[in-house]
């Protein structure tokens, strides 16, 4: 397992069409970035713990290009860095930037599966990557 990721790297694709999202025409998004979700159905990258998953930039947005929209995965297996230490089964949330972690029984409760990226295929260590199921 690698120990350092920029973002969420495609393993294996389910059979989904892509979501399309409004991102901000001033802003980069690189492919694999994990995506929190605003209203109205809008896409930024994650920034902190605990945000709305909105899904994975399927591709790189550029500052300034001229596009609002940005295609997003919602399903498929995904190494994704994990900020915590986990069990394959877990809950995998937002954890930072371009990081998961493991949801804990009172994330459960507040909001549940707005929150939720997917489920840790995999054991893991802090600042170990890993694959997750993204929206299983």
């Amino acid at each position: 397992m690698v120990s350092a990721l920029s973002g969420a790297v495609l393993v294996q694709q389910h059979e989904e069409r892509l979501l399309e999202l409004t991102v901000a025409d001033g802003t980069t998004i690189s492919g694999g970035t994990i995506l929190q979700l605003t209203d109205p159905t809008t896409g930024s990258a994650s920034s902190g713990n605990l945000n709305i998953f909105a899904g994975i930039a399927a591709n790189e947005k550029l500052a300034n290009d001229g596009s609002t929209r940005l295609a997003v995965w919602r399903k498929g297996v995904f190494d994704m860095y994990s900020n915590d230490a986990a069990n394959a089964g877990d809950i995998a949330v937002i954890s930072g930037a371009n990081m998961v972690g493991v949801a804990k029984a009172t994330l459960l409760t507040l909001s549940g599966a707005a929150l939720r990226v997917g489920t840790y295929l995999q054991s893991a260590t802090a600042g170990e990557v890993i694959e997750v199921l993204v929206g299983g």
